[in-house]
């Protein structure tokens, strides 16, 4: 595989290929007007190893309708930004936080849920793991040519996707 995404925030490459990164499309972006939805009220950098951040929460009914519609808005962008139909997408990988989210983006999505490899379940909210732990149950069927999407959506009102071609 060629890539995981991180919670809404970062895209990592894992190996080279010979022909190309397989990349078809890469969105990402953040919500200025939600910036201050969640922000750190705890010092940084934190005065020793035993410092926990706190957090505070505002708006927090706003931001959270806006990520609700985000998930949804962008995975509908990447697939017509990779030129990709929803029927010519063999996996959907996405940042899990409960298994609740994940009921709601396949119902709402119409995904078929054996391409959607949902670990939250045995996992719970593991955050960038999350993709890499989805990749490995899904690797051995993976075929030259499947297309697959990682998307996350992150509590910072931020958002990766990525849809790829396996090689």
């Amino acid at each position: 595989m060629l890539l995981t995404v991180g919670d809404g925030a970062a895209c990592v490459l894992l190996e080279r290929t010979p022909n190309g990164s397989g990349f078809l499309s890469m969105i990402h972006g953040t919500e200025p007007a939600l910036a201050g939805s969640m922000t750190v009220s705890s010092r940084f950098p934190p005065v020793d190893a035993n410092a926990r951040y706190q957090y505070e929460f505002h708006d927090v009914n706003r931001a959270a309708e806006f990520v609700r519609a985000r998930w949804r808005t962008l995975f509908c962008e990447s697939l017509a930004s990779a030129g990709v139909c929803r029927e010519g997408l063999g996996y959907a990988l996405f940042h899990q936080t409960h298994a609740a989210q994940m009921d709601d983006l396949m119902t709402d999505l119409r995904l078929d849920p054996a391409a959607v490899p949902v670990v939250v379940r045995d996992y719970g909210n593991m955050g960038t793991p999350t993709f890499a732990v989805a990749l490995a149950g899904i690797h051995s069927r993976l075929l030259p040519g499947d297309r697959i999407l990682l998307q996350a959506v992150g509590g910072g009102v931020s958002w990766c996707a990525i849809v790829a071609e396996h090689q």
